[in-house]
Protein backbone atom coordinates (compact mmCIF):
# COMPACT_ATOMS: atom_id res chain seq x y z
CA UNK A 1 0.00 0.00 0.00
CA UNK A 2 2.87 2.15 0.70
CA UNK A 3 4.28 1.85 -2.57
CA UNK A 4 1.28 2.82 -4.29
CA UNK A 5 0.90 5.51 -2.25
CA UNK A 6 4.45 6.98 -3.16
CA UNK A 7 3.54 5.85 -6.98
CA UNK A 8 0.68 8.62 -6.45
CA UNK A 9 3.00 11.16 -4.63
CA UNK A 10 5.65 11.09 -7.27
CA UNK A 11 2.85 12.37 -9.74
CA UNK A 12 2.14 15.11 -7.36
CA UNK A 13 5.39 16.06 -8.09
CA UNK A 14 5.14 16.40 -11.66
CA UNK A 15 5.25 20.22 -13.41
CA UNK A 16 1.73 20.58 -13.10
CA UNK A 17 1.42 18.95 -9.61
CA UNK A 18 -1.90 17.63 -10.38
CA UNK A 19 -3.49 14.71 -8.06
CA UNK A 20 -4.61 11.74 -9.70
CA UNK A 21 -8.26 10.65 -8.27
CA UNK A 22 -9.84 7.36 -8.68
CA UNK A 23 -12.93 8.00 -11.14
CA UNK A 24 -15.47 7.65 -8.85
CA UNK A 25 -19.31 9.39 -7.66
CA UNK A 26 -18.45 12.21 -4.94
CA UNK A 27 -21.67 12.25 -2.80
CA UNK A 28 -21.44 15.89 -1.80
CA UNK A 29 -23.51 19.24 -2.74
CA UNK A 30 -21.72 22.35 -4.57
CA UNK A 31 -22.57 26.03 -3.90
CA UNK A 32 -20.69 28.20 -6.35
CA UNK A 33 -20.75 31.66 -5.67
CA UNK A 34 -19.84 34.43 -8.51
CA UNK A 35 -20.74 37.56 -9.91
CA UNK A 36 -19.53 36.51 -13.03
CA UNK A 37 -22.72 34.51 -14.90
CA UNK A 38 -20.49 32.96 -17.49
CA UNK A 39 -17.93 31.54 -15.33
CA UNK A 40 -20.56 30.09 -12.94
CA UNK A 41 -22.46 28.33 -15.58
CA UNK A 42 -18.70 26.89 -16.82
CA UNK A 43 -17.91 25.78 -14.17
CA UNK A 44 -21.00 24.89 -13.38
CA UNK A 45 -21.24 22.70 -16.52
CA UNK A 46 -17.56 20.70 -15.33
CA UNK A 47 -18.73 19.84 -11.51
CA UNK A 48 -21.73 18.07 -13.35
CA UNK A 49 -20.00 16.04 -15.51
CA UNK A 50 -17.90 15.04 -12.50
CA UNK A 51 -21.41 13.71 -11.02
CA UNK A 52 -21.22 16.34 -8.23
CA UNK A 53 -24.49 18.24 -7.46
CA UNK A 54 -24.18 21.86 -8.25
CA UNK A 55 -26.25 24.98 -6.90
CA UNK A 56 -24.84 28.27 -8.26
CA UNK A 57 -25.46 31.82 -6.90
CA UNK A 58 -24.90 35.11 -8.33
CA UNK A 59 -23.59 37.09 -5.74
CA UNK A 60 -22.87 37.02 -2.18
CA UNK A 61 -26.76 37.94 -0.87
CA UNK A 62 -28.20 34.89 -2.97
CA UNK A 63 -25.56 32.85 -2.04
CA UNK A 64 -26.53 33.78 1.99
CA UNK A 65 -30.21 33.11 1.21
CA UNK A 66 -29.35 29.73 -0.29
CA UNK A 67 -27.65 28.69 2.66
CA UNK A 68 -30.15 29.71 4.88
CA UNK A 69 -32.51 27.48 3.20
CA UNK A 70 -30.15 24.35 1.56
CA UNK A 71 -27.20 22.54 3.23
CA UNK A 72 -24.54 22.62 1.00
CA UNK A 73 -20.55 20.56 1.71
CA UNK A 74 -18.89 22.67 0.73
CA UNK A 75 -19.13 26.54 -0.86
CA UNK A 76 -16.79 27.51 -3.39
CA UNK A 77 -16.88 31.50 -3.23
CA UNK A 78 -14.98 34.05 -5.07
CA UNK A 79 -13.33 36.87 -2.39
CA UNK A 80 -14.41 39.61 -4.76
CA UNK A 81 -18.22 40.19 -5.88
CA UNK A 82 -19.85 43.70 -5.63
CA UNK A 83 -22.81 43.39 -3.85
CA UNK A 84 -21.01 41.38 -1.24
CA UNK A 85 -16.84 40.86 -0.62
CA UNK A 86 -16.53 36.61 0.05
CA UNK A 87 -14.75 37.82 3.16
CA UNK A 88 -18.33 39.17 4.92
CA UNK A 89 -20.14 36.42 2.87
CA UNK A 90 -18.06 33.86 5.14
CA UNK A 91 -18.75 35.59 8.20
CA UNK A 92 -22.05 36.11 8.22
CA UNK A 93 -22.62 32.52 7.05
CA UNK A 94 -20.58 31.70 10.27
CA UNK A 95 -22.23 33.88 12.50
CA UNK A 96 -25.26 32.07 11.60
CA UNK A 97 -24.24 28.68 12.24
CA UNK A 98 -23.31 27.58 8.09
CA UNK A 99 -20.72 24.88 8.71
CA UNK A 100 -20.17 23.85 5.25
CA UNK A 101 -16.22 23.91 4.08
CA UNK A 102 -15.27 26.86 1.98
CA UNK A 103 -12.84 27.08 -0.85
CA UNK A 104 -11.81 30.40 -1.36
CA UNK A 105 -11.78 31.36 -5.47
CA UNK A 106 -8.50 34.66 -5.12
CA UNK A 107 -7.05 36.63 -7.33
CA UNK A 108 -3.80 37.50 -8.14
CA UNK A 109 -2.73 40.61 -4.88
CA UNK A 110 -5.24 39.16 -2.54
CA UNK A 111 -3.34 36.54 -0.92
CA UNK A 112 -3.98 38.22 2.17
CA UNK A 113 -7.29 38.60 2.25
CA UNK A 114 -7.46 34.84 1.52
CA UNK A 115 -5.31 34.51 4.43
CA UNK A 116 -8.01 36.56 6.70
CA UNK A 117 -10.58 34.19 5.44
CA UNK A 118 -8.78 31.76 7.27
CA UNK A 119 -9.07 32.63 10.76
CA UNK A 120 -12.70 32.46 9.63
CA UNK A 121 -12.56 28.88 9.16
CA UNK A 122 -12.49 28.15 5.24
CA UNK A 123 -11.13 25.11 4.33
CA UNK A 124 -8.81 25.80 1.03
CA UNK A 125 -7.98 28.48 -1.26
CA UNK A 126 -7.39 28.71 -5.56
CA UNK A 127 -5.98 31.31 -7.06
CA UNK A 128 -7.25 32.46 -10.75
CA UNK A 129 -6.10 31.50 -13.55
CA UNK A 130 -6.98 28.13 -12.55
CA UNK A 131 -8.15 25.03 -14.38
CA UNK A 132 -11.40 22.92 -13.13
CA UNK A 133 -9.59 19.85 -12.47
CA UNK A 134 -7.44 21.88 -9.82
CA UNK A 135 -10.80 22.66 -8.02
CA UNK A 136 -12.04 19.66 -8.74
CA UNK A 137 -8.72 18.14 -6.52
CA UNK A 138 -9.13 20.34 -3.72
CA UNK A 139 -12.71 19.17 -3.18
CA UNK A 140 -11.91 15.44 -3.91
CA UNK A 141 -9.21 16.14 -0.33
CA UNK A 142 -12.18 17.63 1.50
CA UNK A 143 -13.96 14.69 0.74
CA UNK A 144 -11.12 11.98 1.97
CA UNK A 145 -10.78 14.45 4.88
CA UNK A 146 -14.30 14.24 5.78
CA UNK A 147 -15.31 10.94 4.39
CA UNK A 148 -17.69 8.87 5.94
CA UNK A 149 -16.41 5.05 7.41
CA UNK A 150 -16.26 3.22 4.02
CA UNK A 151 -12.41 3.94 3.51
CA UNK A 152 -11.21 3.84 6.57
CA UNK A 153 -12.32 0.07 7.10
CA UNK A 154 -11.13 -0.59 3.83
CA UNK A 155 -8.01 0.33 4.46
CA UNK A 156 -7.30 -1.08 7.78
CA UNK A 157 -8.60 -4.50 6.42
CA UNK A 158 -6.14 -4.54 3.47
CA UNK A 159 -3.55 -3.58 6.03
CA UNK A 160 -4.43 -6.43 8.33
CA UNK A 161 -4.81 -9.09 5.91
CA UNK A 162 -3.23 -12.15 6.73
CA UNK A 163 -1.74 -10.75 9.46
CA UNK A 164 -2.08 -11.65 13.28
CA UNK A 165 -3.84 -9.00 14.93
CA UNK A 166 -3.15 -7.60 18.46
CA UNK A 167 -6.58 -5.49 19.68
CA UNK A 168 -6.17 -2.83 21.77
CA UNK A 169 -9.44 -0.58 22.44
CA UNK A 170 -11.75 1.18 24.30
CA UNK A 171 -15.09 -0.05 22.10
CA UNK A 172 -15.56 -3.71 23.41
CA UNK A 173 -13.55 -5.64 21.12
CA UNK A 174 -16.31 -7.87 19.31
CA UNK A 175 -17.96 -4.36 18.65
CA UNK A 176 -14.91 -3.01 16.99
CA UNK A 177 -14.35 -6.42 15.36
CA UNK A 178 -17.55 -6.75 13.66
CA UNK A 179 -17.55 -3.29 12.46
CA UNK A 180 -13.96 -2.99 10.52
CA UNK A 181 -14.59 -6.88 9.63
CA UNK A 182 -11.13 -7.90 10.73
CA UNK A 183 -10.21 -10.73 13.58
CA UNK A 184 -8.05 -10.72 16.08
CA UNK A 185 -6.06 -13.06 17.80
CA UNK A 186 -5.42 -11.08 21.14
CA UNK A 187 -7.29 -8.45 22.39
CA UNK A 188 -7.36 -6.08 25.45
CA UNK A 189 -10.41 -3.97 26.74
CA UNK A 190 -8.85 -0.86 28.24
CA UNK A 191 -12.48 -0.45 30.22
CA UNK A 192 -11.99 -3.31 31.75
CA UNK A 193 -8.70 -4.27 33.11
CA UNK A 194 -7.99 -2.58 36.18
CA UNK A 195 -5.22 0.63 36.52
CA UNK A 196 -3.28 -2.07 37.99
CA UNK A 197 -2.44 -5.58 37.73
CA UNK A 198 -1.61 -7.51 40.74
CA UNK A 199 2.58 -7.18 40.31
CA UNK A 200 1.75 -2.92 40.85
CA UNK A 201 2.08 -2.56 37.09
CA UNK A 202 -0.07 0.19 35.20
CA UNK A 203 -2.39 -0.49 32.57
CA UNK A 204 0.65 1.19 29.84
CA UNK A 205 3.18 -0.89 31.30
CA UNK A 206 1.12 -4.19 31.40
CA UNK A 207 0.03 -3.46 27.54
CA UNK A 208 3.62 -2.70 26.67
CA UNK A 209 4.48 -5.91 27.78
CA UNK A 210 1.64 -7.77 26.73
CA UNK A 211 2.41 -6.87 22.90
CA UNK A 212 6.27 -7.36 23.43
CA UNK A 213 4.93 -10.84 24.53
CA UNK A 214 2.82 -11.06 21.54
CA UNK A 215 4.82 -10.27 18.73
CA UNK A 216 7.75 -12.49 19.92
CA UNK A 217 5.31 -14.92 20.16
CA UNK A 218 3.98 -14.38 16.49
CA UNK A 219 5.41 -13.26 12.68
CA UNK A 220 3.51 -10.59 10.68
CA UNK A 221 2.12 -9.19 13.29
CA UNK A 222 -0.43 -5.76 13.52
CA UNK A 223 -0.80 -4.25 16.49
CA UNK A 224 -4.33 -1.88 16.26
CA UNK A 225 -4.77 0.72 18.60
CA UNK A 226 -7.23 2.71 19.60
CA UNK A 227 -8.62 4.96 22.55
CA UNK A 228 -6.28 7.55 23.15
CA UNK A 229 -8.29 9.71 24.79
CA UNK A 230 -9.13 7.32 27.25
CA UNK A 231 -5.42 6.79 28.38
CA UNK A 232 -4.51 10.18 28.42
CA UNK A 233 -7.43 10.93 30.86
CA UNK A 234 -6.09 7.98 32.91
CA UNK A 235 -2.66 8.33 32.78
CA UNK A 236 -2.37 11.58 31.43
CA UNK A 237 -0.58 13.69 28.13
CA UNK A 238 3.02 12.93 28.95
CA UNK A 239 2.83 8.99 29.99
CA UNK A 240 0.69 7.90 26.91
CA UNK A 241 3.33 10.18 24.69
CA UNK A 242 6.26 8.22 26.38
CA UNK A 243 3.95 4.76 25.74
CA UNK A 244 3.43 5.86 21.99
CA UNK A 245 7.49 6.56 21.33
CA UNK A 246 8.65 3.92 23.09
CA UNK A 247 5.94 1.65 21.10
CA UNK A 248 6.78 3.39 17.59
CA UNK A 249 10.86 2.40 18.56
CA UNK A 250 10.14 -0.74 19.14
CA UNK A 251 7.84 -0.86 16.09
CA UNK A 252 10.64 0.44 13.69
CA UNK A 253 13.41 -2.31 14.80
CA UNK A 254 10.87 -5.12 15.07
CA UNK A 255 8.87 -7.11 12.53
CA UNK A 256 5.26 -5.47 13.54
CA UNK A 257 3.49 -2.80 12.38
CA UNK A 258 1.39 -0.43 14.74
CA UNK A 259 -2.50 0.67 13.04
CA UNK A 260 -2.87 3.57 15.49
CA UNK A 261 -6.76 4.95 14.69
CA UNK A 262 -7.57 8.87 16.66
CA UNK A 263 -11.11 9.94 16.93
CA UNK A 264 -10.50 13.46 16.95
CA UNK A 265 -8.43 16.28 16.07
CA UNK A 266 -7.39 16.90 19.90
CA UNK A 267 -6.36 12.82 19.60
CA UNK A 268 -4.32 13.76 16.12
CA UNK A 269 -2.14 16.44 17.92
CA UNK A 270 -1.31 14.26 20.90
CA UNK A 271 0.44 11.68 18.79
CA UNK A 272 1.99 14.57 15.98
CA UNK A 273 3.71 16.35 19.36
CA UNK A 274 5.61 13.07 20.10
CA UNK A 275 9.18 14.48 19.40
CA UNK A 276 11.24 10.77 17.80
CA UNK A 277 7.80 9.77 16.03
CA UNK A 278 7.70 9.83 12.11
CA UNK A 279 4.46 10.07 10.59
CA UNK A 280 3.55 7.26 8.06
CA UNK A 281 2.56 8.00 4.75
CA UNK A 282 -1.31 9.64 4.48
CA UNK A 283 -2.64 10.52 1.30
CA UNK A 284 -4.65 13.28 3.02
CA UNK A 285 -1.14 14.78 4.16
CA UNK A 286 0.26 14.24 1.18
CA UNK A 287 -2.15 15.79 -0.82
CA UNK A 288 -1.90 19.25 1.48
CA UNK A 289 1.65 19.46 0.85
CA UNK A 290 2.31 18.14 -2.86
CA UNK A 291 -0.19 20.11 -4.23
CA UNK A 292 1.86 23.07 -4.21
CA UNK A 293 4.74 23.75 -5.37
CA UNK A 294 5.87 26.46 -3.55
CA UNK A 295 5.18 24.27 -0.13
CA UNK A 296 7.21 21.32 -1.84
CA UNK A 297 10.30 24.11 -2.59
CA UNK A 298 9.98 25.32 1.28
CA UNK A 299 10.17 21.86 2.72
CA UNK A 300 12.63 20.93 0.57
CA UNK A 301 14.88 24.05 0.90
CA UNK A 302 14.40 23.91 4.82
CA UNK A 303 15.39 20.38 4.54
CA UNK A 304 18.61 21.37 2.87
CA UNK A 305 19.58 24.71 4.95
CA UNK A 306 17.90 23.49 8.36
CA UNK A 307 17.04 27.02 9.18
CA UNK A 308 16.06 29.94 7.05
CA UNK A 309 14.65 33.60 7.51
CA UNK A 310 11.83 34.86 5.46
CA UNK A 311 13.92 36.95 3.54
CA UNK A 312 16.33 34.25 2.46
CA UNK A 313 13.22 31.75 1.42
CA UNK A 314 11.94 34.62 -0.90
CA UNK A 315 15.27 34.65 -2.61
CA UNK A 316 14.94 31.07 -3.03
CA UNK A 317 11.27 30.07 -4.04
CA UNK A 318 9.97 31.13 -7.22
CA UNK A 319 6.76 33.09 -5.21
CA UNK A 320 4.77 35.13 -7.27
CA UNK A 321 4.59 37.46 -4.46
CA UNK A 322 5.95 38.17 -0.72
CA UNK A 323 2.11 37.52 0.18
CA UNK A 324 2.22 34.67 -1.70
CA UNK A 325 4.66 32.79 0.22
CA UNK A 326 4.05 34.29 3.72
CA UNK A 327 0.39 32.41 3.10
CA UNK A 328 2.20 29.09 2.11
CA UNK A 329 4.33 28.94 5.21
CA UNK A 330 1.31 29.97 7.75
CA UNK A 331 -0.16 26.71 5.92
CA UNK A 332 2.96 24.32 6.52
CA UNK A 333 2.81 26.14 10.39
CA UNK A 334 -1.10 25.34 10.82
CA UNK A 335 -0.20 21.77 9.47
CA UNK A 336 2.48 21.46 11.89
CA UNK A 337 5.46 20.93 9.34
CA UNK A 338 7.17 24.41 9.80
CA UNK A 339 7.69 26.20 12.99
CA UNK A 340 8.86 29.88 13.56
CA UNK A 341 11.75 30.22 15.68
CA UNK A 342 13.18 33.73 16.19
CA UNK A 343 13.24 35.36 13.21
CA UNK A 344 14.00 31.91 11.17
CA UNK A 345 11.62 29.19 10.12
CA UNK A 346 12.61 25.36 10.68
CA UNK A 347 11.15 21.82 10.24
CA UNK A 348 9.35 20.13 12.54
CA UNK A 349 9.36 16.99 12.78
CA UNK A 350 6.55 16.50 10.62
CA UNK A 351 8.45 18.59 8.10
CA UNK A 352 11.30 16.51 8.51
CA UNK A 353 9.38 13.36 7.70
CA UNK A 354 8.18 14.95 4.55
CA UNK A 355 11.72 16.49 3.57
CA UNK A 356 12.54 12.70 4.06
CA UNK A 357 9.79 11.63 1.78
CA UNK A 358 10.07 14.10 -0.94
CA UNK A 359 14.05 13.70 -1.47
CA UNK A 360 13.21 9.53 -1.82
CA UNK A 361 10.47 10.35 -4.66
CA UNK A 362 13.04 12.57 -6.21
CA UNK A 363 15.25 10.23 -6.55
CA UNK A 364 13.39 7.70 -7.38
CA UNK A 365 12.58 5.04 -4.42
CA UNK A 366 9.34 4.27 -3.90
CA UNK A 367 9.65 3.31 0.61
CA UNK A 368 7.81 4.60 3.40
CA UNK A 369 10.32 6.25 6.15
CA UNK A 370 7.76 5.47 8.56
CA UNK A 371 6.09 2.31 6.94
CA UNK A 372 5.71 0.74 10.63
CA UNK A 373 3.48 2.78 11.78
CA UNK A 374 0.56 3.86 10.40
CA UNK A 375 -2.49 6.52 11.55
CA UNK A 376 -5.94 5.88 10.07
CA UNK A 377 -8.45 8.49 10.73
CA UNK A 378 -11.51 6.73 12.43
CA UNK A 379 -13.69 9.11 13.66
CA UNK A 380 -16.54 7.96 10.99
CA UNK A 381 -16.02 4.38 12.49
CA UNK A 382 -15.29 4.31 16.34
Amino acid sequence: MAAALLLRAKKMLEPRLRLQFRAEVIHMRILIVDDDAVFLQQLRKYMLAKNLSVDIAEGGKRALEMMRNERYDIVILDLKMPDMPGVEVLRQARQRGVQSKFIIVTGYGEIETAVETMKLGAADYIQKPFEAEELFNIIKELENMHGDAAEPVKWLKKICAGKEIFLITEMKPEKFEEGCGISARRRIWLREKPHRDEMGRTKLEVLMDSIIDFTTRYNNVAVVHEGISHLVETYGKEGVQKYFSSLYEKAKYGKFQIVVLYRSQTEKGILQSMQEMPFSLNAEEIAKIFRSTIRCTIIQFLGEYGSLSFTDMLGKINAKSSSDLAFHIRRLIAWDAVKKEGKNYELTPRGRYFADLLKLINEGEYRDPGSNVIYINGSAIL
